[in-house]
Parts: structure tokens; C-alpha cells; sequence
């Protein structure tokens, strides 16, 4: 191999993984949108404010709340500030566990 076919196939490979390493880095700001489209197909929410959106990741550690008592690990929850509501919702059915008014900090 030349050195100038050298120089290309590095060139390739260089540009495959800084593509792969921007969609990878990409997909989770795209399924937060997502979620919060899909969510707001089942609910009505303020549509001024983007929410923040969690993953329930380690359900042990929230079954001591009472907003968490149905929830299972790969749950979303989608919290708005400005209303001061959360919303539990769960992807593999499409459906809203729960939602709950958050208490405001004094």
C-alpha cells in the first residue's frame, strides 16, 4: 500500500468515527424530545417550558416515595417548573403512571 492510499484509508476511518461519535452523542438530547412529544400526545402541559427528563434508573432507592410506588427502571419523568407538576411515564407502553403536584421549596 503507498503511503497516499495509507493517508486516505486513515482519513475514512477518522471521518466513520467522528460521524458515529456526534450521532452517538446526539440520541439521547433526540429521545428526551421524543418523550416529550409522545407525552405530550397523552397529556396537556404548558408548552412555553421545556422539561427536564430523567431516567428512573434504580427504582429500590424511590419506592420510599409515593410518587415512585409503581415506577420500574427505564421510566421517565418529565418535571416542569413553572407549573410545579412531574409526570412518571413509561415508554414501553406508551402510558402515564403518574402524576404529582411538586411541593415548592421554602
Amino acid at each position: 500500500m503507498t503511503k497516499k492510499s495509507k493517508i486516505i484509508v486513515i482519513s475514512i476511518v477518522s471521518l466513520l468515527t467522528i460521524i458515529i461519535g456526534i450521532l452517538l452523542l446526539k440520541k439521547p438530547q433526540d429521545n428526551a424530545n421524543d418523550i416529550v412529544t409522545k407525552v405530550g400526545l397523552l397529556v396537556e402541559f404548558p408548552s412555553t417550558e421545556n422539561p427536564s427528563v430523567a431516567t428512573v434508573s434504580d427504582v429500590d432507592k424511590l419506592k420510599s416515595q409515593d410518587f415512585f410506588k409503581r415506577a420500574k427502571n427505564g421510566d421517565k419523568v418529565l418535571i416542569f417548573q413553572s407549573v410545579k407538576k412531574a409526570i412518571l411515564y413509561r415508554p414501553s407502553t406508551n402510558k402515564i403512571i403518574d402524576i404529582t403536584i411538586i411541593a415548592a421549596n421554602k
